[in-house]
């Protein structure tokens, strides 16, 4: 009896081994693609991750945001497989000179105020002057309210180094400027202070805060100022897997998301 019951009990242990090992011969290896960088591409390339997921299943994604000094600092020290980079200055291109840069979309730079403030618009000098501490209140500016509170991104923002040049010239960034260390922090800020004014992808832009038109047009016309492309950046350690995605992005199949998210093609 007792023999019968050991016999059955290495039988059934034995199965137990087998199945397991079925198991894990069923489930696909795990390869992980680290991307690391701009907040202001996050919305995008989860957007794009969970598509490209969806037909490989064996792939899967770790978006850290930061911003895009942060990736590629990471990216070059191997501790990310890409970077997210919302804007190629000659601060990200110098120090990087063996990286590969592939643009996946084109974006706004919209300069948000709260749905309150009845500004409409800014002429390019004026944005520059706004963030540069030229007005103290909002009626110097053509809006309504109080004392203007100025809300930038840290050094190492794309988003910052983008409005610098696009709009700010030779001038700073006023000292009293409240550093904000993401772009979903900017808008939740906002929204939720009638004098402050930021900026952000359109790729943020929500009911809560309001785009302001610059130069008379709104951040979707093409002819918007404010314009900038946004990179996924690849180094010489990049793995296949990657690559892959990238090339996925700048496929048709990827370029269709990128436009549906609500931001042009490359």
């Amino acid at each position: 009896m007792r023999r019968a019951v050991s016999v059955a009990l290495c039988v059934i242990v034995m199965l137990a081994g087998m199945l397991t090992a079925c198991s894990a011969a069923a489930r696909p290896a795990q390869t992980l693609v680290r991307i690391a960088g701009s907040t202001s591409m996050t919305p995008l390339l989860q957007a794009l991750a969970e598509a490209y997921t969806a037909r490989h299943p064996g792939v899967r994604f770790d978006i850290q945001g930061g911003d895009s000094a942060a990736g590629l600092a990471l990216l070059q020290s191997g501790e990310a497989d890409l970077a997210a980079v919302s804007w190629k200055g000659e601060e990200n291109g110098a120090p990087f000179p063996r990286l590969e840069w592939r643009a996946v979309a084109g974006d706004a730079l919209a300069v948000i105020v709260h749905p309150s403030n009845s500004i409409e618009g800014l002429t390019l000098e004026q944005v520059g002057r706004l963030f540069a501490g030229w007005y103290a209140e909002w009626p110097e500016a053509g809006g309504s309210g109080g004392t203007i509170q100025v809300l930038t991104r840290e050094e190492g923002s794309g988003s910052r180094q983008a409005l610098a040049e696009l709009a700010m010239g030779s001038q700073l960034f006023t000292q009293s400027a409240l550093i904000v260390p993401s772009s979903q922090a900017v808008v939740e800020w906002v929204a939720a202070h009638p004098d402050a004014v930021g900026y952000v992808s359109s790729l943020w832009l929500t009911p809560a805060v309001k785009p302001l038109s610059i130069e008379g047009q709104p951040p979707a016309s093409e002819a918007y100022p404010l314009q900038r492309r946004l990179y996924l950046v690849a180094s010489p350690a990049s793995g296949r897997p990657a690559r892959d995605f990238v090339q996925f992005c700048l496929s048709p199949e990827g370029q269709d998301i990128v436009r549906r998210i609500g931001v042009a093609a490359k």
